[in-house]
């Protein structure tokens, strides 16, 4: 009940314009879509599901690992130079981003 109380308030008052929100989650038995129509009305569960993007951790990694991960890349690809401002760092890294998310279909 906690995790799709946590959803509902996710999609509904902290995102409510948003299509999709990239979850990512790891692999507790209770974090699943499942756990939404268990608290929730049918018609209401899907809709909170259609609009998520859900991403499970890997069962024997560390999340904390991966975040570090990219944050290095992040670094050596992006921010490896001196940056002026902050308005340049958004967008230098909103670009990288763009550039490191793959395309579906390609």
């Amino acid at each position: 009940m906690d995790f799709a109380q946590v959803v509902r308030d996710l999609l509904e008052v902290r995102y409510p314009h948003a299509e999709k929100v990239v979850l990512v989650i790891d692999n507790l038995n209770t974090h699943k879509p499942a756990a939404l129509y268990q608290a929730f009305e049918p018609a209401v569960a899907r809709s909170l599901i259609d609009r998520l993007e859900i991403h499970y951790t890997p069962k024997h990694g560390s999340w904390l690992n991966m975040a570090e991960i990219e944050l290095s890349i992040l670094s050596r690809q992006c921010l490896d130079r001196r940056i002026p401002d902050l308005d340049t760092v958004t967008r230098e890294v909103a670009a990288w981003e763009q550039a490191a998310t793959p395309t579906p279909g390609r």
